[in-house]
């Protein structure tokens, strides 16, 4: 609204001001009124046409995705999917038009990804409500806090089962190398590590020469085998995964 005084009278002249490429996009369902509320959202909004074209985007949505102003409006979505996932994303779309329902995705273990303008990703839960119109309104949300929240709580329960499995062995091996060799086998199986290793420093020289090991693969075999690893901190060797 704009105010304009003259001579001691008011006269108050009031502009409903929509932005122009909104007016031209907007589905024919979504109603002017819906403005505010859409920019007053404190979710990221989005809505794509049938084509899979951005047609609003409202300003947490911009935020998220980083892209200033309204230039997320004629982009399409699959901008904001990561590269190696675009076509198979454009194929579920095309589907989903097919057989539209409101749909909650990114939860659970179905993690899905976004992608910002400069290229970085980052995990999102996305809500998708069709319209008659048969464009689609999404409602997504940065899912980092709580899928780091996820990746340590499952890093806890790796080392728990980790701890529980090795106390076993201590109590049922009758010797050390046996010992040694499902130690290793445990931290690999069930603490997710790519190779565990034992070693024990020679009486004389101070290299580390390894006892048991276990890898997920032959590629750190390979690293084992060409491993040196010293006590003395003065020899390149004393400066490496123990020194």
């Amino acid at each position: 609204m704009i105010i304009a005084a003259f001579g001691g009278g008011i006269v108050a002249m009031a502009f409903v001001t929509v932005a122009l490429i909104r007016r031209a996009h907007r589905p024919a369902d979504v109603p002017v009124c819906i403005d505010d509320l859409f920019e007053a959202a404190p979710d990221a909004l989005l809505v794509v046409d049938r084509q899979g074209a951005i047609v609003m985007a409202n300003r947490p949505a911009a935020e998220l995705f980083g892209w200033p102003g309204a230039t997320l409006v004629g982009q399409p979505i699959e901008r904001l999917v990561p590269h190696g996932l675009r076509e198979r994303h454009e194929s579920l779309r095309q589907g989903f038009l097919t057989r539209p329902k409101r749909l909650l995705a990114g939860v659970g273990g179905n993690v899905m990804h976004g992608v910002r303008r400069d290229g970085s990703e980052f995990p999102l839960q996305i809500t998708l409500s069709p319209l008659a119109s048969g464009a689609v309104v999404a409602a997504v949300r940065d899912s980092t806090a709580a899928h780091e929240q996820v990746e340590q709580i499952l890093s806890l329960n790796r080392m728990y089962s980790t701890l529980a499995e090795t106390n076993q062995l201590i109590a049922r091996c009758e010797c050390e190398a046996e010992l040694f060799d499902g130690v290793c086998q445990v931290a690999v199986r069930y603490g997710e590590l790519r190779l565990a290793w034992i070693g024990q420093a020679e009486r004389h020289g101070g290299r580390i020469r390894p006892l048991a090991h276990c890898s997920a693969s032959p590629h750190f075999e390979r690293y084992l085998q060409d491993l040196e690893v010293h006590l003395s901190a003065e020899r390149p060797e004393g400066r490496g995964p123990v020194g």
